[in-house]
């Protein structure tokens, strides 16, 4: 997988503090790109957030306006 410069990024998982070698999701508002250091993993699938036409300021809305911004911890069990 060809390495890209990602812009407005959204991490998803432990801050690298906490965890250097742990999975982790990044969203760039196009792509869901899943990295396990540990394990020598890189995946992406196109991805996208809330319903067509929506925007940023939709994030309020459930059901329609896209996931808010921030960093999200994801329990996979």
């Amino acid at each position: 997988m060809e390495e890209k410069q990602l812009e407005n990024r959204e991490v998803v998982g432990p801050p690298s503090s906490q965890s250097e070698q742990g999975p982790q999701l990044t969203y760039t508002g196009e792509h869901l790109i899943l990295e396990v250091p540990a394990r020598d993993i890189k995946r992406s699938w196109l991805a996208a957030s809330g319903l067509p036409g929506t925007t940023p300021e939709d994030q309020g809305i459930p059901y329609v306006g896209p996931v808010p911004e921030g960093e999200w911890q994801v329990d996979p069990s």
